[in-house]
């Protein structure tokens, strides 16, 4: 994570998104080690989010508990990846500070096209309708189209990425 960090000055009044693995996000000491890199590279907390999925909540969830407020006490926000395909229990976002939802792809790209269309439009709609409700906001993932970034705009989607929205910066090896 220590690159992604030390680019986060090139993208002012933006955040920067780090997916974490499960075994990353429940392992000793993960906050603090993450918040160290962020002092040591003198970006701001508030502007980093980190994406996890509901695996990391289930494993240890007292641990993953205590590890979402430390990390919310910093301004560090958490979204809940790929939204729908998991267990996706209502009580992870009553109980843990998740700020965002992210979409999961296969509901995005079924948003075109007839098969399985209106079963996503319709799992879509809950989906921004229980975040709307909670005051968290969502990210809509895989968009690859117009059509798909239109009809989320139009459903109240206001965040996406994918790659018609951008290429995800390059992986490096340090």
């Amino acid at each position: 994570y220590a690159h992604v960090i030390a680019s986060m000055g090139e993208y002012p009044g933006r955040y920067v998104s780090i997916n974490v693995s499960p075994r990353h996000f429940l392992s000793d000491n993960f906050a603090d080690r993450l918040l160290r890199m962020l002092d040591e590279a003198q970006q701001d907390p508030a502007q980093l989010r980190i994406e996890i999925t509901e695996v990391a909540l289930i494993e240890d969830a007292a641990r993953a508990l205590r590890v979402l407020r430390q990390l919310r006490c910093h301004g560090i926000a958490a979204l809940l990846d790929d939204f729908g395909t998991g267990f996706s229990a209502l009580s992870y976002l009553h109980r843990f500070p998740i700020s965002g939802l992210k979409v999961d792809r296969s509901f995005v790209s079924a948003l075109e096209g007839e098969g399985g269309r209106q079963e996503s439009l319709a799992l879509v709609r809950a989906i921004l309708a229980l975040a709307g409700t909670l005051g968290i906001e969502t990210v809509g993932e895989g968009v690859e189209t117009e059509t798909q970034r239109n009809t989320l705009l139009a459903l109240g989607c206001k965040c996406g990425q994918g790659f018609l929205l951008g290429r995800p910066a390059e992986r490096r090896r340090d």
